[in-house]
């Protein structure tokens, strides 16, 4: 197994509620080359004291800690900071209220040898929300030029590169797709991996508070955002978004839930399907 020292970053502010998950999630994991960082905003609540608590247990199991607590730009200027004080040979950011599938994560994906040539190692993502558990599996590439190949919880990425090239202050929401999509294009090398790696908090993260910004942003870094294709798919979106808001509104709790659960269901059958078609053509080809 590598003994390559792994970063993790969390940056959080005001996250009293969910920051000990996201603690405890890093604290235990098995791999025993460790160094977490955690940024946060300059919370007005009991983040830094829930952190200070757990500090020195993260030292007693012998990872590297780093806390600092300042105010910033917003969260891709905080990610920056946690980048600029990294000291690893890979980098992940697991925000707060984001946690590890288990503790053997980072021991599973670094249990193999990844060739020098590789700038970007990453695997599945399982999105939270209230009342499901649903399965983001990462994708091959060259999908980076139409949209992300993995949650930023779920994908490693090179130190010195990122150091070269932090995440651009000019995108609010999509600036690590705006990262992934600029490595493609500058030929660096991408590893997926079949190993469910985060719990993504998938209602109330930066990107699924603000979804429809986050797809515009998305278009402009691939340059798609004048085509018409893009448009249509933008203005679905846009109604699906606000017809889930009013029925979570209008709908009995216990209805909603259901058909939540019955369209879960009709995506991942439809996944698959398009997945084996995929598949068709390599088995014909054997």
């Amino acid at each position: 197994m590598s003994k390559e020292l792994i970063t993790v970053v969390t940056v959080c502010f005001n996250a009293e509620s969910v920051i000990e998950e996201t603690l405890k999630s890093v604290l235990n994991q098995t791999y025993p080359s460790l160094e977490y960082i955690i940024i946060d905003g300059k919370s007005k609540d009991r983040t830094c004291c829930i952190i200070k608590k757990y500090e020195p247990l993260f030292i007693q199991k012998g990872f590297l800690f780093r806390f600092i607590s300042e105010k910033d730009k917003g969260i891709y200027d905080a990610m920056n900071k946690g980048i600029e004080l990294a000291t690893g040979k890979w980098i992940n950011f697991m925000n707060a209220g984001d946690k590890f599938c288990t503790p053997t994560v980072i021991e599973e994906v670094f249990s193999r040898r990844i060739a020098d040539d590789i700038k970007a190692v990453y695997g599945n993502t399982f999105m939270i929300k209230k009342n499901s558990r649903k399965l983001f599996r990462s994708e091959a590439p060259h999908i980076i030029l139409e949209r992300m190949v993995a949650c930023h919880q779920s994908i490693f990425t090179d130190v010195q590169d990122m150091k070269k090239h932090p995440f651009c202050p000019d995108y609010k929401i999509a600036s690590d797709y705006h990262y992934m999509y600029q490595l493609y294009r500058r030929n660096g090398k991408f590893l997926p991996l079949s190993v469910n790696i985060a719990d993504f908090d998938a209602e109330n993260g930066v990107s699924s508070i603000n979804k429809i910004a986050c797809r515009w942003e998305c278009a402009k870094i691939a340059g798609i955002d004048h085509t018409w294709q893009c448009r249509i798919k933008l203005a679905r979106k846009t109604v699906e978004v606000y017809a889930e808001r009013t029925l979570y509104k209008c709908l009995p709790q216990d209805l909603f839930n259901t058909l939540q659960q019955w369209n879960h269901r009709r995506l991942e059958r439809k996944h698959q399907k398009r997945h084996q078609m995929k598949l068709i053509p390599l088995r014909q080809e054997l």
